[in-house]
C-alpha cells in the first residue's frame, strides 16, 4: 500500500521532515539564472542564490513536482505547525507540510512548503531512488509565493550549501526540481459527477459503497459549479466513521495493465477541507492518501500514475480525520466532489516481435528519458492480442534495459510508462548471423506511407507488420503501387482484430504480379502502428517502422558512397504514390555541397550515382532532401551481397535526442551519426550513460558543429561501455544510430534506426 498528501495541482510522493531547528524566513522567489548545474541529469529551473542566514535554496517552481535528490529513506512526512497549513505570515508556520530524507552518507535533505505529500503524515523507513518522485511544490508554511525549499544538513545537523561540490557529484546527486514530462500520448477517460454525462459515477452513505443513491441524498448537496457547471459537496467529519462516499469508475480502460495518470477537480467553493482522503484501486493494490482542497481554485490535481485494469477505480470520503482548530474552527470543513479523469501515460508501440521465428528473435531494449523513475508496464502479445508475456521493470532517470519473450507465438509488444521512454528492437538471426533494428512508434496513425516494398525483386521480398491498439476490431486498407514497370497496382483491405497484430506477406499476393518494387499507404478508420521489412532469405534484413511523418524536406544523417563496401540507396514515396525523386541535394560531412541528384529512382537498389568528377561526395555525406510536397523516405545501406539495413529520412529534428543502445565491447561497436541541418553553427552536448542511469565517467568531447555538417559518435566511446546516449544541441538536430557487430556472420552487420527526437 502507498500513501500519499496532495495539495495542489500535482501528485508526487514527498518524504517529510521533523521540526527543525532552522532560522527561517519568508521567501518571495525571486528569478535568477543558477550560476551552474545542480547536477549533470537535469536543465534547471530558476533559482534564487543561497543565503547564509535562510538555511537553503529556493527553486522558482509552480505546483510542479518535487524529486528526490539521491538514494535514501523516508525520515519523516509532517505539517511543520498543525495549527497552519497555507501560506502565512506567521513564522511558526515554518516549512508547513514538507519532506525529510536521510541519505547513507549521515546527510538529510528537506523539501519545503510542499502541496502535496506520496506518503500519509507520519510515515518514516520506506526505501526511495534518486530522482523518486516526493510531492508537488507549494505555498504551505511561513512562504508568500508557491515554490520549493530545498535544503541539505550534514551529519551534525547543521545546514550547508546545497551547492557543495562534494556532495553534488555525478552519479550521487540529482535536482530535485526536475518535473516529470507530461504524457507522450494516449487517451484521456473524464468521468464526471453528474450522472447524465457520465456513468462512471456513484456515490451514497454508510460505509463499503452502502447505499448509492442519486441527486441530493444521503447528507450530499449539489452546486452549479465545476466541471460541466455541476459537483456535490457534504461535510467533512473529523472522526473515522465513513457516512457519505463517492467512487469513479472509468469505462474503457483496456485489459492489459495500462499506466493511467489519475487527475481529481477541485472546484473554487464548497471544497475547504485539508485533508479529503482518496483511494485508488489499482492492479498492485491501493494506494491512499490526501488532498488539502482548502488552498485551491478551480484546479486540477495529479494523485499519482498507476497500472490499471478494467473494475479499478478511484473513491473519497468524509472521514477526513481533520482537527478543528485550524480554518474551520467555527463550522465544519467541507468535502467536494467534481471529476476525475485518467490520463493514458506514455506509450511505445513494436509492432514485429519474435521469438526464433525461423530463427529470428528479438531484443526489446529501453531507456528512460525522463527526470523521475518510470513505473514501465511491457506486454509482449501474440498476434490475436493475448498476452504472451508481461514485465513491470522500473526505470529510474537515464537508465536502459533489455527484455525479452520466450513465447515462439509472440508477435508484437506495448509499452506503458510513467515517464518519456524511448525503444529500439534488434532482430537477430543466429546461423547465419544477422541483425537488423528498428525504432519503436510513439503515435499510431489513421494514414501511413510506406516507401519501399519488393516483391521477387533479386530474391528481395517485403512483409508488413501492422499493429492494433485500439480496443475494437480495426479493418486496414493497402494500396500498393508500382514504381513505373515494377508490378500492378492492388488494393485490399484487412481485419485485425483488438489489441492484435496483421502480418501481411507480399509474396502469396499474386495481384502484384509475379515482380513488385514500389510503395505502399496504409490506412484505417482507427490509428494503427506498422513495421515493414525487406528481406533476402535468412542472408539479409532490412525493416524501419513508420515514426516519421509526412514532411517536405526530410534528413538523412548517414549516406554510403563504397564506404568499405557499402552503398546507399534512397526511395521515397509521396501522398500520390509511387517511387520520385523530386529537387533534393547531399551535402558532404563537413557541410559541402555536392553535385545536385535529381534523376527518378524508380528502383531501391540504385545507388547514388558514381562520382562524376574528383570533387564529388566523400564515403560518407549527409543529405538532405525537400519537395514541393509532404514525402517520406528510405536509405537503404547495401553492402554487395553480403548485408543490408535501412532507416526512415528523419523528418523532425529537434534539440534532443536520446538512442537507447550504445555497448562497446568485444562483441559490439555501435556509434550514431549527428547532423545539423540548420545554415548556422550548432552547440552540441554528448552525454552517455551506464545501464544504471548514472553519468559516465568518460567524457564526450563537445563541440560546436557547422552548418550542414556531420558527426560521428564512435571512437569517443570507452572500451566496456554498455548503456545509452543522449544529444543536446542549441539548434535541432538529426540523429541515426547503429547496431553494429563487426565481422559477425559473413561481414560486418549494421542495424540502423533513427533516434527518439524531442
Amino acid at each position: 500500500m502507498i500513501c500519499w498528501i496532495v495539495k495542489s495541482r500535482w501528485l508526487l510522493l514527498v518524504i517529510l521532515l521533523s521540526s527543525l531547528p532552522a532560522s527561517l524566513s519568508p521567501k518571495t522567489v525571486i528569478a535568477q539564472t543558477a550560476p551552474f548545474l545542480l547536477s549533470p541529469y537535469y536543465r534547471e529551473k530558476a533559482i534564487n542564490q543561497y543565503f547564509p542566514n535562510h538555511g537553503g535554496i529556493d527553486f522558482q517552481i509552480y505546483y510542479e513536482q518535487v524529486l528526490a535528490s539521491a538514494n535514501g529513506t523516508v525520515d519523516q512526512v509532517q505539517w511543520y505547525n498543525d495549527n497552519c497549513h497555507q501560506h502565512n505570515t506567521n513564522s511558526s508556520c515554518g516549512y508547513g507540510l514538507h519532506t525529510i530524507v536521510r541519505h547513507d552518507n549521515g546527510y538529510r535533505t528537506i523539501y519545503a512548503h510542499l502541496s502535496t505529500a506520496a506518503f500519509s503524515i507520519g510515515t518514516t523507513g520506506i526505501a526511495l531512488n534518486s530522482g523518486q518522485v516526493l510531492g508537488t511544490s507549494g505555498n504551505t508554511g511561513w512562504s508568500t509565493g508557491p515554490h520549493l525549499h530545498f535544503e541539505v544538513r550534514n551529519p551534525s545537523d547543521q545546514p550547508t550549501d546545497p551547492f557543495n561540490p562534494n556532495l553534488w557529484k555525478d552519479g550521487q546527486w540529482a535536482s530535485p526540481s526536475r518535473p516529470i514530462p507530461e504524457p507522450v500520448n494516449g487517451g484521456e477517460i473524464l468521468v464526471d459527477d453528474s450522472t447524465t454525462s457520465s456513468g462512471g459515477f456513484s456515490k451514497g452513505g454508510g460505509g463499503g459503497f452502502q447505499n448509492p443513491c442519486t441527486g441530493d441524498c444521503q447528507g450530499w448537496t449539489s452546486a452549479a459549479i465545476g466541471i460541466n457547471d455541476h459537483m456535490y459537496h457534504t461535510l467533512a467529519d473529523g472522526g473515522s466513521i465513513i457516512s457519505q462516499w463517492a467512487k469513479w469508475s472509468p469505462p474503457g480502460i483496456q485489459t492489459g495493465g495500462a499506466i493511467y495518470e489519475v487527475f481529481v477537480h477541485v472546484p473554487n467553493d464548497n471544497a475547504t477541507t485539508w485533508q479529503a482522503p482518496y483511494v485508488i484501486s489499482h492492479a498492485n493494490g491501493t494506494s491512499a492518501g490526501v488532498v488539502d482542497q482548502y488552498g485551491l481554485n478551480n484546479q486540477w490535481v495529479s494523485i499519482g500514475a498507476y497500472q490499471m485494469n478494467p473494475g479499478h477505480y478511484v473513491w473519497t470520503h468524509d472521514a477526513s480525520g481533520e482537527v478543528y482548530n485550524q480554518h474551520c474552527s467555527a463550522t465544519y470543513c467541507k468535502l467536494g466532489v467534481d471529476a476525475v479523469k485518467f490520463v493514458r501515460r506514455g506509450t511505445i508501440y513494436l509492432p514485429d516481435i519474435r521469438c526464433n521465428n525461423d530463427g529470428w528473435s528479438s531484443q526489446l531494449v529501453l531507456r528512460n528519458n525522463g527526470g523521475g523513475y518510470a513505473r514501465t508496464v511491457v506486454r509482449f502479445l501474440r498476434s490475436d492480442g493475448s498476452i504472451a508475456c508481461t514485465s513491470q521493470p522500473t526505470l529510474f532517470a537515464h537508465q536502459s534495459i533489455a527484455l525479452s519473450c520466450g513465447d515462439s507465438q509472440v508477435a508484437s509488444a506495448v509499452v506503458d510508462s510513467s515517464q518519456d521512454l524511448s525503444a529500439v528492437v534488434l532482430q537477430e538471426h543466429t546461423n547465419p548471423y544477422t541483425l537488423d533494428a528498428y525504432a519503436g512508434v510513439i503515435t499510431a496513425r489513421q494514414d501511413i506511407h510506406i516507401p519501399i516494398v519488393q516483391k521477387n525483386n533479386s530474391g528481395w521480398c517485403s512483409d508488413l507488420y501492422v499493429y492494433n491498439p485500439n480496443p475494437q476490431n480495426a479493418t486496414a486498407t493497402f494500396d500498393f503501387t508500382p514504381a513505373p514497370g515494377k508490378g500492378t497496382p492492388y488494393t485490399y483491405a484487412y481485419a485485425i482484430a483488438a489489441g492484435g497484430q496483421l502480418r501481411l506477406n507480399t509474396g502469396p499476393l499474386w495481384q502484384l504480379g509475379n515482380l513488385f518494387v514500389g510503395s505502399v499507404r496504409v490506412s484505417s478508420s482507427l490509428p494503427l502502428a506498422v513495421a515493414s521489412t525487406q528481406y533476402k532469405g535468412t542472408t539479409q534484413l532490412m525493416e524501419l517502422s513508420s515514426t516519421q511523418p509526412l514532411a517536405a524536406r526530410l534528413y538523412g544523417p548517414l549516406i554510403q558512397n563504397n564506404n568499405s563496401g557499402w552503398q546507399s540507396g534512397v526511395t521515397l514515396r509521396t501522398p500520390g504514390g509511387g517511387l520520385s525523386m523530386y529537387a533534393s541535394f547531399q551535402t558532404s560531412y563537413n557541410g559541402g555541397v555536392c553535385a545536385p541528384v535529381s534523376p527518378l529512382w524508380d528502383n531501391p537498389q540504385i545507388v547514388y550515382p558514381a562520382p562524376p568528377s574528383s570533387n564529388w561526395c566523400n564515403p560518407t555525406p549527409n543529405a538532405i532532401f525537400s519537395s514541393s510536397s509532404g514525402m517520406v523516405a528510405s536509405v537503404n545501406q547495401l553492402q554487395g551481397t553480403l548485408n543490408a539495413t535501412t532507416y526512415e529520412a528523419i523528418a523532425a529534428p529537434a534539440p534532443s535526442a536520446s538512442i537507447p543502445k550504445v555497448q562497446r565491447d568485444a562483441y559490439w561497436l555501435d556509434g550514431f551519426v549527428i547532423m545539423n541541418g540548420n545554415g548556422t553553427a550548432v552547440n552540441l552536448t554528448v552525454r552517455l550513460y551506464n545501464s544504471n542511469g548514472t553519468l559516465n565517467s568518460t567524457p564526450v568531447n563537445n563541440q560546436s558543429l557547422g552548418a550542414y555538417q556531420s558527426l560521428t559518435v564512435l571512437g569517443q566511446i570507452p572500451y566496456g561501455f554498455n548503456g545509452s546516449a543522449l544529444v543536446t544541441a542549441s539548434l535541432p538536430v538529426a540523429v541515426v544510430a547503429n547496431a553494429y557487430r563487426p565481422g559477425a556472420g559473413s561481414g560486418d552487420v549494421i542495424g540502423s534506426y533513427p533516434a527518439i527526437h524531442r
